[in-house]
C-alpha cells in the first residue's frame, strides 16, 4: 500500500556516523515531536517500512527506521532485496 503524496510528507534517508543509514519522515508541525523507531522486517528497508514512517509523520510523530543490516554487504543483501520485491517468504 503506497502512501498518498497529497500530504506533502515524504521519507528521506539520514546517516548516523560513517555507515548507519535510516529512513526518516518528519511531521509538518514545528518544534519537538515524539518519535517512533520502526524495526524493519527481515528483508530490510522496503516500501512498506517507508510508508509506515510517513503514516507516523501524518499523525504527528517522527518516524525513524534504521537499517539494521548496515553491516552486511554482498550477495546476502541482494538476495534479500530480490526476495522482498518478488514477495517470497
Amino acid at each position: 500500500m503506497a502512501v498518498k503524496k497529497a500530504t506533502g510528507i515524504s521519507p528521506s534517508t539520514v546517516r548516523f556516523g560513517p555507515a548507519i543509514t535510516a529512513v526518516r519522515a518528519l511531521p509538518k508541525a514545528k518544534g519537538k515531536r515524539p518519535a517512533v523507531i520502526i524495526l524493519h522486517e527481515r528483508y530490510g528497508i522496503d516500501q512498506h517500512t517507508k510508508d509506515l514512517t510517513v503514516k507516523l509523520a501524518q499523525t504527528g510523530f517522527v518516524g525513524l527506521a534504521p537499517d539494521l543490516f548496515h553491516r552486511f554487504t554482498g550477495e546476502s543483501q541482494g538476495s534479500a532485496k530480490r526476495a522482498s520485491e518478488s514477495g517470497s517468504t
